[in-house]
């Protein structure tokens, strides 16, 4: 943690020797979903909205990478011998793109990015209610790996993650996985008017 006085200016999430050089390192871990036409950053949010992509990098890319800089970090890192050469952002996470839609991503993202699929509530009952679809809601801790037949357990029904979805105290964007009996088929998010409502005022 890097203090000015009584002000917190950040915190190093990781300090490196990488390659005989210390290097200061940011990691992010997010998850946006992409609207309009997504070839901006601006064009992604996140579950939470008020979260966007463009945001996101604009504070690692002004703030956070040059903490090593910083006149209140410097005697922090000389007291503890260090002289950081270069700072690096690492991000991982995935991309989510509309049901049906083409993927579409801003320039400078990776080709390869993991990719998920995002619906309206109303449109996931018009595609699987009546189904016999199976389902699996995916808490925070299973948003990053690909699930495992242990993840997943007993499928649900599209009656029962219906439920998940109506339930009073639903996430306004939720999210889930369609699975068969060898896995993950594929994952996304269900979002319900508020999200999108929110989406559309930004």
């Amino acid at each position: 943690q890097v203090r000015d006085g009584k002000t917190t200016v950040g915190e190093f999430d990781f300090i490196v020797r990488y390659r005989g050089e210390v290097e200061h390192w940011e990691a992010a871990i997010k998850f946006y979903l992409g609207v309009g036409h997504r070839k901006a950053e601006s064009d992604f949010f996140g579950p939470n909205t008020a979260d966007r992509l463009d945001i996101k990098l604009a504070r690692l890319r002004d703030h956070q990478l040059k903490l090593a800089s910083h006149p209140a970090a410097k005697p922090l890192l000389e007291e503890k011998g260090l002289e950081v050469v270069r700072s690096r952002c690492l991000i991982k996470g995935r991309l989510f793109h509309p049901w049906g839609e083409s993927e579409v991503s801003p320039p400078g993202i990776n080709p390869e990015h993991e990719t998920g699929w995002w619906m309206r509530d109303v449109d996931f009952r018009e595609q699987f209610g009546g189904s016999d679809a199976r389902f699996a809601y995916l808490p925070k801790s299973l948003w990053l790996a690909p699930l495992v037949s242990e993840d997943i357990g007993t499928p649900l029904s599209f009656t029962e993650i219906d439920e998940i979805l109506t339930a009073p105290r639903a996430e306004q964007a939720t999210h889930i996985a369609i699975v068969d009996e060898r896995g993950e088929l594929s994952r996304g998010f269900v979002v319900n008017q508020q999200w999108l409502t929110r989406v559309n005022a930004a």
